[in-house]
């Protein structure tokens, strides 16, 4: 679908993406994220391809073509960026027709597929409505049926959602997911946020640096983080060596599973998240460690340990009652969540 190849942009001498190769939308796969830290070129990616940044050199092909003599209104891609850009001042009707009145759309024709948008993003009876009007929220949806109302070839979402509030986020990204299969149409989005990666995406690609880290499906992504560096963007807090012998991999904290993936070496690096790691009585493991922080969480306790010098973040389990800080508890891996660095 979306190939780029050493592409470079650059703001001064500064270069922002630098010779980055890339592939998105191959076969099967819908949806593609670039997640990233803030900072670390992936707007400016977006804006690239979308024609509304400059490129220094390299190449941007969509399906076959390249598109560097393409302007930004011939190529036929939907945009929809973090505080929507609507037109103020207008109906909610007016804004979503837009683009099927550049596009030369009879006012009946658009006026049907407008509806159609409005009904998709569940605004059916907002169509007269001023944009001025709206929630953050219901803005958003109008500038996602404005950019989907031409059937664009790549619908491209600069982090949509970032300007809401985290639970209005996990209530819209899922109404995208469903919203942008529905119409199958091939869509690229940049986020910092993982579970907006991870609910939106077939493949995952980690940008850092102005290069491309890793792509991978969501699970394998989180599983097997190409590097130390990538394992803890993605929420690894604690990182330990194991050794490898057949398809297991032992640690000081316990024994992992690698069967099914093959790795450089018999050495390896293993990531653990807070919910790889559970703090237990002390009569359920053979691991213990002294508690040096309390954390409450919605539904849980959130544990700060050490054991033998290593600092890990851990879930309670049921098996604790009320823990303190000084208290020792035992610790248990859950093998299946914690990463597995450098394989390939």
């Amino acid at each position: 679908m979306l190939e780029i190849s050493k592409l470079v942009v650059a703001y001064g001498r500064k270069r922002v993406i630098d010779e980055l190769d890339w592939r998105a939308g191959d076969h099967g796969r819908l949806v593609t994220v670039a997640l990233g830290p803030s900072g670390c070129g992936k707007s400016t990616l977006l804006r690239a391809i979308a024609g509304l940044e400059p490129v220094v050199s390299g190449a941007i092909t969509f399906d076959g073509v390249d598109l560097a003599d393409t302007p930004p209104h011939r190529r036929d891609f939907g945009v929809v960026f973090q505080d929507g850009q609507l037109f103020t001042g207008r109906s909610v009707e007016s804004n979503v027709a837009y683009g099927l009145r550049m596009r030369g759309w009879s006012k009946a024709a658009a006026r049907g597929r407008v509806a159609e948008m409005l009904s998709l993003v569940k605004l059916t009876d907002y169509q007269h409505v001023s944009v001025d009007q709206l929630s953050g929220g219901q803005a958003q949806r109008v500038a996602l049926a404005r950019a989907l109302a031409p059937s664009p070839r790549l619908l491209l979402l600069d982090e949509p959602l970032a300007a809401l509030d985290r639970q209005l986020r996990e209530e819209l990204v899922g109404e995208i997911s469903d919203i942008v299969r529905t119409t199958g149409t091939p869509t690229i989005m940049v986020t910092h946020d993982h579970t907006e990666a991870a609910v939106l995406a077939d493949q995952i690609s980690i940008i850092a640096g102005g290069v491309v880290a890793q792509t991978d499906s969501p699970a394998d992504l989180w599983r097997y983080p190409v590097d130390q560096s990538t394992a803890q963007f993605l929420g690894c807090t604690t990182i330990i060596s194991g050794q490898i012998s057949g398809a297991t991999a032992s640690t000081e904290l316990g024994d992992v599973d690698v069967s099914g993936r093959a790795f450089a070496s018999t050495s390896i690096s293993v990531g653990l998240r807070p919910d790889s790691v559970a703090a237990c009585a002390t009569s359920g493991s053979s691991v213990s460690g002294s508690v040096t922080r309390v954390t409450p969480l919605p539904g849980r306790l959130r544990l700060r340990v050490v054991v033998d010098g290593i600092h890990l973040d851990a879930d309670a389990d049921d098996s604790l009652g009320g823990v303190r800080v000084g208290d020792e508890v035992g610790i248990r891996l859950i093998a299946s969540r914690v990463a597995l660095i450098g394989s390939r």
